[in-house]
């Protein structure tokens, strides 16, 4: 717990929406003293505010639009949790350093050794416990698995309304890729794609809902592509490990994983995989 990251989130004025201050505030419980690797699953979320995971995903969106909030160390979390399917977004709250002084000082808190605020680790991950991921290792997360059409997190789910994502299905598509596969040294990001890439995006996002209705399983883009990618990690030559010995300049690319022969191979083992679920 960071009692200066939630004195700051509680004393801030740049969030207007109370909704997302409330996300806000539970997103700052788990983060350091100075409002870094706060990384609870969006299930966890969903616990603290009694929201619903879309409305959690939206506010997430909407605080890191407005700069309150930034993707932060990634490999903090790769520290505590091994399967990279499994593994939460790191979020560094934006404080600068005179917020940060006020807010200690508000708060009245002093960094003592052995506290998550004093950092005596080395490579800039602080083995600690309590991150919001939970003790147990490989816990399940918010958007991991199909489960016969209801989402890992639908527990979670109240009466609060709905808020949709911000973001268009194909914007969805390319911060999943960019988030799992963008960053591999074999691979390319996709940083903007052009109105045929986004027409191309738009049908395959109604190739995978119309697939997912004829098996009858609810289609929820983000948690469906996060399963196709994660299944392309699977393969060495959709990840980008295996190089084209006829060009040694060749990347693995968001255009070749989302192709007709390609999307039909992957979408086709998500959805035997979640035939096995409903079946077990």
């Amino acid at each position: 717990m960071s009692i200066q990251a939630i004195a700051w989130a509680i004393e801030q004025s740049a969030v207007t929406d109370a909704t997302a201050q409330l996300v806000l505030m539970c997103l700052a419980n788990y983060a350091d003293h100075d409002g870094c690797a706060a990384f609870p699953s969006v299930e966890r979320l969903c616990r603290d505010t009694r929201l619903s995971p879309r409305t959690v995903r939206a506010k997430l969106g909407l605080l890191e639009k407005g700069g309150q909030i930034r993707r932060g160390n990634q490999k903090i979390v790769a520290a505590y949790i091994d399967r990279a399917d499994r593994r939460p977004i790191c979020y560094d709250i934006v404080m600068t350093k005179s917020e940060r002084v006020h807010a200690e000082r508000g708060a009245g808190a002093a960094r003592r050794t052995g506290e998550r605020g004093a950092n005596d680790d080395t490579n800039g991950v602080q083995m600690t416990t309590e991150r919001g991921a939970g003790a147990a290792p490989n816990p399940s997360y918010n958007h991991q698995e199909i489960h016969g059409g209801i989402s890992a997190d639908a527990e979670s789910v109240d009466s609060t309304p709905e808020v949709d994502d911000e973001r268009t299905t194909p914007e969805i598509i390319q911060d999943v890729y960019n988030e799992l596969l963008g960053s591999r040294p074999g691979c390319i990001a996709c940083r903007a794609m052009n109105p045929k890439f986004v027409r191309r995006l738009q049908q395959v996002d109604k190739d995978a809902k119309k697939a997912c209705a004829e098996n009858e399983i609810e289609y929820e883009p983000e948690e469906f592509w996060r399963l196709y990618f994660t299944e392309c990690l699977k393969d060495p030559w959709m990840r980008g490990d295996r190089p084209n010995p006829r060009n040694a300049r060749w990347k693995q690319s968001l255009k070749t994983l989302v192709d007709d022969e390609r999307f039909l191979q992957i979408a086709n083992v998500l959805l035997a995989a979640a035939e096995g679920e409903q079946q077990g």
